[in-house]
């Protein structure tokens, strides 16, 4: 059994999928659900609510995917502290999945064919942007993940632009949130994703801090 774990917007997204023994059979999706993020709730309540409805035992899951982002800090260190805790408990395999990604599968299952833009809010008046290329049968990116002012995404006709209240920035953008339905596909995939101790969540600005002042020196006594 896999459990998918998506909580890098303000809309966690939770799916549980059944695994088969015959590796050209793809992962059935058994139970799915989302919430919306509020102060103070904990995604404990949505895990045990999908894994409930998907009659799975926690002992089961064999496989746990994590969005990585971009997006939330807060929600993909929840969700990668709550995977690196099962695995803790019973040696599951985790594997990291970029948000952008997902809402690239999502987009493709929809029809789209063509360019597509995925943008997710970076803060400070920004977005995180993923180029791609879209067909009936493959997904391909056009380069990295970009933080960037919206206003310098270059759009051209006919191109698709999605993510989670796109329309914030551009007017006729989709807006979609990644779903966890959609992560087992890509893990199949995409064998080359980030595993176990090397996920970390996709942050592209600069860690800025301060040094601590070094400790003051008492003057010895000399009485």
């Amino acid at each position: 059994m896999i459990l998918a774990l998506e909580f890098s917007t303000n809309r966690r997204s939770v799916a549980v999928f059944e695994t088969s023994e015959e590796s050209m059979i793809p992962p059935q999706l058994l139970a799915a659900g989302d919430e919306e993020v509020q102060r103070g709730t904990s995604p404990f309540l949505l895990l045990e609510r999908v894994l409930e409805k998907a009659q799975v035992n926690p002992s089961q899951l064999v496989q746990i995917l994590v969005g990585i982002g971009p997006g939330s800090y807060t929600g993909i260190r929840s969700a990668l502290a709550i995977a690196r805790g099962w695995q803790l408990a019973q040696s599951v395999l985790l594997q990291g999945i970029a948000t952008s990604d997902i809402l690239a599968k999502q987009t493709q299952a929809s029809g789209f064919t063509g360019r597509l833009h995925t943008v997710i809010d970076a803060q400070r008046d920004e977005i995180y942007a993923t180029s791609y290329l879209i067909s009936s049968t493959y997904v391909q990116s056009l380069g990295p993940t970009v933080l960037k002012n919206p206003a310098l995404l270059l759009i051209e006709k006919g191109d698709l632009v999605v993510g989670p209240r796109a329309d914030r920035w551009f007017p006729e953008a989709g807006s979609i949130f990644p779903e966890a339905s959609f992560m087992a596909i890509l893990a199949r995939q995409s064998p080359h994703l980030l595993k176990d101790h090397a996920i970390e969540p996709i942050y592209l600005r600069e860690t800025t801090f301060q040094k601590a002042p070094p400790p003051r020196r008492l003057p010895a006594d000399i009485s």
